[in-house]
C-alpha cells in the first residue's frame, strides 16, 4: 500500500532494473504481477485500462478500484516509490 495522490492505494512498485516487456500496443514498459488486475498481460496497464475501464465514470472507476483493492488486487504500477 502506498500513498498515491492522497489516497492509500494497493500498488506494484518497480525499480529501474526490474524486468519488463514492451507493451504490444504502445511499446512502453509492461509489468505483470499476480496481484495486478489486468485482462491482457501483453498490454501495459494504461492500454489495459483504456480498453477495459474507459466506459466508467470517475465515480464508477473509483468504486471499481476500491473493490479491487478490497479483494487484494493492485490497481497501479509505480516506478521507484520509496
Amino acid at each position: 500500500m502506498v500513498n498515491f495522490e492522497g489516497m492509500l492505494t494497493r500498488a506494484i512498485v518497480v525499480q529501474d532494473d526490474d524486468e519488463c516487456s514492451p507493451c504490444e500496443n504502445c511499446g512502453q514498459d509492461n509489468y505483470n504481477h499476480e496481484l495486478l488486475w489486468k485482462k491482457e498481460e501483453e498490454w501495459c496497464l494504461d492500454c489495459n485500462d483504456t480498453e477495459f475501464l474507459s466506459h466508467f465514470s470517475d465515480a464508477e472507476r473509483m468504486q471499481w478500484m476500491v473493490n479491487q483493492m478490497m479483494v487484494g488486487n493492485a490497481v497501479i504500477v509505480i516506478r521507484g516509490y520509496e
